[in-house]
Parts: C-alpha cells; sequence; structure tokens
C-alpha cells in the first residue's frame, strides 16, 4: 500500500509531490520505488520536511507477513527530519 492512498484529500504536500514527478522524464526513471514509491516519499520528506503524520504501516495492515498479528494501539508520529534526527 502507497503511503500517499491514506493521505488527507487535496493536502499541499501531495500536490508538490505530483508537480515534481509530471517533470520527470520517462527514459530518466529509475526503478519505481526509488522514482515514485515509498523511497522516492521518504526523499520528499527529506527535501521539503511537511507538516504531516506518519502512521505505522500496521495501523492499515495488522497482519505481518510472518503470521504476526499486531494488536497494541498504533503510535503516531510527526514526520520531522532536522539535521540532527535520522531519516525515516
Amino acid at each position: 500500500m502507497h503511503p500517499l492512498y491514506a493521505s488527507s484529500p487535496r493536502h499541499s504536500f501531495l500536490a508538490q509531490i505530483l508537480d515534481e514527478l509530471s517533470e520527470l522524464q520517462p527514459k530518466r526513471l529509475l526503478p519505481p520505488f526509488k522514482s515514485v514509491g515509498n523511497r522516492a516519499l521518504r526523499d520528499f520528506i527529506k527535501k521539503w520536511n511537511p507538516d504531516i503524520s506518519i502512521f505505522p504501516s500496521y495501523f492499515f495492515n495488522p497482519r505481518h507477513h510472518t503470521g504476526y498479528i499486531q494488536w497494541r494501539r498504533p503510535r503516531i508520529r510527526r514526520a520531522t527530519l532536522g539535521n540532527d534526527q535520522e531519516p525515516l
């Protein structure tokens, strides 16, 4: 599931992403996970530091492929990537 599916409609961060993606040249695209997937989203967050919250994956899919089921209440965190913080 791509994180944009769970985003707020008409969020300004979505507009920024779509504007930037529309400028990419198809012949110069990297593999999808790098150009338009989760890695690309991480890079956009690092670049623009938007006012967003990131939900853990088990919030949307509590059953892991290994069979583990996450039942605890999800911890929602504010996505900030200052100079002293590790990437998400």
